[in-house]
């Protein structure tokens, strides 16, 4: 829809409103568009894992989570966590081996893990880094001043922001470790004040905030 005015002449909208008409120069005149059909140029996808520590005598229906610590308690001889384990601590497939995963392990035949070995992870929080075009890192507080279920996301430019109405959030709810059927809940924005993405976790039983519910959980932010 061709305007009739320079986008100066034009007033600011914060709105994001799927029908805002915004305006774009073509050829030296200006047209408008709506919001709904422009596609996001910049996006930050990840995966959040908080599980608490898991003790496990047998692989996890999802294996092994990568970037996660694990110990290993008990070795039992023949299994073999070797290809996907990169050692910080003692020597693996040894009691007392301490490794990061490197995988899952699920449908890697060179993994054993069916003769009992038990490894106990570390279960801090970390997040798995799949997808960033923003331009800039993105940094995570996690539990901010001991509050739980509490995750700050933010940049680590000065220049760089969230700003509220250009950044759009998106989470799905993921079952915990032990696939209890019961699905967390997850509250993803944009806090317009600081100009940082937060990131609430809620224990559906208790109706409160509560940690260790992420479990492969994705996150897509969008800059537009």
């Amino acid at each position: 829809m061709l305007t009739g005015k320079t986008i100066s002449e034009l007033n600011y909208s914060a709105s994001t409103d799927p029908n805002l008409a915004i305006p774009y120069e073509l050829n030296g005149q200006t047209f408008h568009l709506k919001y709904g059909d422009i596609q996001p140029s910049k996006v930050f996808r990840a995966q959040l894992f908080q599980t608490g520590s898991i003790t496990s005598t047998e692989p996890p229906i999802g294996g092994l989570i990568p970037g996660e610590q694990y110990t290993i308690n008990d070795y039992q001889t023949g299994d073999d966590f070797s290809p996907i384990a990169d050692v910080i601590f003692g020597e693996i497939n040894t009691t007392g081996c301490v490794f990061i995963a490197t995988g899952t392990g699920v449908g890697d035949p060179n993994v054993i893990w069916s003769n009992g070995s038990t490894l106990v992870s570390l279960g801090d929080f970390f997040m798995n880094v799949l997808e960033n075009s923003l331009g800039f890192e993105v940094g995570v507080e996690a539990n901010p001043s001991g509050a739980p279920g509490l995750f700050i996301f933010y940049t680590l430019t000065d220049e760089q922001e969230f700003k509220a109405p250009l950044t759009q959030c998106f989470t799905q709810q993921t079952p915990p470790y032990d696939f209890n059927l019961t699905l967390p809940q997850f509250l993803f924005f944009t806090d317009a004040q600081s100009s940082n993405v937060v990131l609430i976790t809620i224990d559906p039983f208790l109706g409160e905030f509560s940690d260790n519910l992420l479990y492969y959980t994705p996150i897509t932010i969008y800059l537009y």
